[in-house]
């Protein structure tokens, strides 16, 4: 491979390949989705609250992605430098909201707008069975 070649330049080669395998386009992203996966109880408690003010149990799919993307104070993205990013990582986490706690929010297709999805949860659960299920989510993750 590189026989003969002095050590220095060897481990230069080694240091800039692993650099260039750190800022890939792949490993950037599995890097953000492992970051969104880790707050994931930041975000619920996000959403919990975003729904308390909203003072609804549903709103537009794209709306609340938007909304929680533009999102500045506790719990924004501020490591995210793009808002395409940020729109992903919303994302990703409300599916993973979805599949961890289907008892408390889910997709449903709005009966107004055909065609429209609207994102919702059950109001119905206390701030004490939310904080139960966020544990539980906690330990899942």
């Amino acid at each position: 491979e590189l026989r003969g070649l002095p050590t220095a330049l060897i481990q230069r080669v080694h240091e800039r390949n692993k650099l260039e395998r750190l800022m890939s386009p792949d490993a950037i992203v599995a890097r953000q989705m492992a970051q969104a996966r880790a707050s994931l109880p930041v975000f619920f408690d996000m959403l919990y609250l975003f729904f308390r003010d909203l003072r609804s149990t549903r709103c537009e799919l794209e709306k609340l992605v938007l909304a929680i993307a533009d999102r500045r104070g506790p719990g924004a993205f501020t490591a995210v430098t793009t808002r395409a990013c940020k729109l992903r990582i919303v994302r990703a986490q409300l599916e993973m909201l979805l599949e961890l706690l289907p008892e408390w929010c889910r997709l449903v297709e709005s009966k107004v707008n055909p065609g429209t999805t609207l994102f919702t949860i059950d109001k119905s659960s206390s701030v004490k069975v939310a904080e139960l299920r966020k544990r539980t989510m906690m330990r899942s993750l």
